[in-house]
Parts: C-alpha cells; structure tokens; sequence
C-alpha cells in the first residue's frame, strides 16, 4: 500500500510541475530526439502535424508523447521507430509508418522493454514488420 500511494504522489508532483514540449518544423525544436534531449520526467511532447524521420528513438523518460492530427513518425524502411525503455510513459495520436522486415533484428515501430505501467493509445501503423513489440513489461493498455 505504502508503495501504490508513493508512486501517487510521485506522478501528482510530476504532473504539477510538467511543461508542454512543442516539436514542429517551424518551432525552436524541430525533432522529437531534441524534444526528448530537454524533457523531464512527466514533461509532455506535442508533436504538430507533419512527417518526421525517427530511426531507433530510445526514450527512457516517463513522459507522454502526444501528435497532432496528421502526425507521422517514418522509419524511413531503416529500423525500428521508437524503443520505450522507462515505466509511466504514454504514447497517443501517432501514425507510425516504414520499418523494414528483418529475421535477425526485431524491428518494430514501437518496441516496449521492460516497461511498467505504459498506455499506447490511438497509435496508426503502416508497412510495418512489427507493429507494437512487447518485451517482458506488464500492466499497459493498448
């Protein structure tokens, strides 16, 4: 009980004192790695429409990352697109699009690895291998 409420109250003061992160191709951050070089924990990423190259994105930060309508994340048919490597972390209103087919290497557009308490929602794949891998993590929604 004691842990449940101290993870509460973690993502309470997160969530007061979290700022927008805003990433578009006329905005002073141009790129979602840049986005994630300046976030903090509980920040969240707002991704204006557009299409925006992201080839095997670690992100292992508890933040949300949320696209406009018209938002597309492209694999360019090189790898993977996103690799979700922190607990608390929410993807939502993405198209994910390009990631190449691989019997070696598991390419997926979203891959979670050992990712607690994660929510992937509204997520859009296309000409993907893998579509959302999950990898030893537990209590998500998708």
């Amino acid at each position: 009980m004691t842990k449940k409420l101290f993870i509460l109250l973690f993502l309470i003061s997160s969530w007061i004192q979290a700022k927008q992160i805003e990433v578009c191709s006329n905005c002073n951050i141009t790129s979602l790695s840049e986005a994630l070089e300046l976030a903090s924990p509980g920040d969240e990423i707002f991704i204006k429409k557009g299409v925006y190259k992201v080839i095997d994105l670690h992100i292992d930060k508890a933040i949300v990352i949320r696209g406009e309508e018209g938002t597309i994340l492209d694999g360019n048919n090189e790898g993977g697109i996103l690799v979700l490597k922190s607990d608390n972390i929410e993807l939502r209103d993405i198209k994910l699009m390009n990631v190449p087919v691989s019997y070696i290497r598991d390419y997926a557009a979203v891959k979670l690895v050992r990712v607690e308490h994660f929510i992937i929602d509204n997520i859009t794949l296309e000409n993907v291998f893998f579509g959302i891998l999950v990898e030893k993590s537990h209590h998500g929604k998708i």
